[in-house]
């Protein structure tokens, strides 16, 4: 028997609340880049987006395990002429906060993004992180930086969700997804949480995200899986159940897609 497959649980619905309040106060933009080499055409996008050259970059390096992350970074992002940075100290969570509360743009960095989530749950910045994005100003993220703005959080090969930074609460980042062969992964992820989008981004690619689309730059594609209009079909005890109208979309370089409608669009 068909059935819309995103409007049994109730958990959904507490989903779908929490998306909507979140998209109410999240006004900053976002760069999520899906790993790799990262074409310079997309890291200054980053910067234009956030405020120029002289504005104050917040680096957040604690997804990787190399002990000098910050100061590569740091390097890295003085050669397309940034001079105010600063490495997040977790530390002295008093001096991160007001870190975050000092950024003009923020970067997260690749590695393991539940290590890096951990880290900042323990610190106590993740509400100061959301905080700072809701106020307007960009974030960008490559590999963990990118799939910890998601709500749902991909954690790992294995499937365990957990919970990201949540600056985009309607969709599920997977990254490097061509490259690292990740459809099924994401596939399986959405047909678990449906009410969700699925945005997988590939290497050396870029999403821009703003006012409920984003348009995708750099080198590659990105692929959307929406089931938010899907319906399944129940099987036997112990088999899985099949699916009908799950929408793919394969997007490059220049093409926009638009997840929500225009808030206060005038009438026709």
């Amino acid at each position: 028997m068909a059935r819309p497959c995103a409007s049994l649980a109730p958990v959904v619905v507490f989903l779908l609340a929490f998306t909507l309040v979140s998209n109410l106060s999240a006004t900053g933009k976002l760069v999520v880049i899906g790993g790799g080499a990262i074409p310079d055409s997309v890291r200054k996008t980053f910067i234009e987006l956030g405020g120029g050259t002289n504005a104050h970059l917040l680096l957040i390096p604690q997804a990787s395990a190399r002990e000098h992350e910050g100061e590569t970074l740091r390097k890295l992002f003085a050669g397309f002429g940034m001079q105010r940075m600063t490495v997040l100290d977790l530390s002295d969570p008093k001096n991160a906060r007001k870190q975050i509360r000092d950024a003009e743009a923020v970067w997260i960095g690749g590695g393991q993004q539940k290590d890096l989530m951990n880290k900042l749950e323990q610190a106590g910045v993740v509400v100061d992180l959301r905080a700072r994005f809701r106020s307007g100003i960009t974030f960008g993220g490559t590999s963990a930086g990118a799939a910890v703005m998601s709500d749902l959080m991909i954690a790992g090969d294995a499937l365990p969700i957990d919970h990201g930074l949540a600056l985009w609460p309607e969709v599920i980042v997977d990254q490097h997804f061509v490259a690292r062969k990740r459809f099924n992964r994401s596939l399986r992820t959405i047909q678990e949480h449906p009410e969700k989008i699925g945005v997988g981004i590939d290497e050396g690619t870029a999403v821009v995200v703003s006012d409920g689309e984003f348009k995708v730059i750099g080198v590659s594609s990105v692929t959307v899986i929406d089931a938010r209009n899907a319906t399944c079909e129940s099987r036997e005890s112990g088999l899985e159940g099949s699916w009908r109208n799950i929408r793919l979309h394969w997007l490059r370089a220049g093409q926009v897609f638009r997840y929500r409608e225009k808030r206060n669009a005038p009438a026709r």
